[in-house]
């Protein structure tokens, strides 16, 4: 349970940066 925690965490923080990402690279183009 604790390995599933930490890798759906881990999964979050990437999603969470990839989005960052894009939405920097949208704000940028605009």
């Amino acid at each position: 349970m604790t390995a599933l925690k930490v890798i759906s965490c881990v999964f979050v923080f990437l999603f969470g940066s990839a989005i960052g990402s894009f939405l920097n690279v949208v704000i940028y183009r605009t």
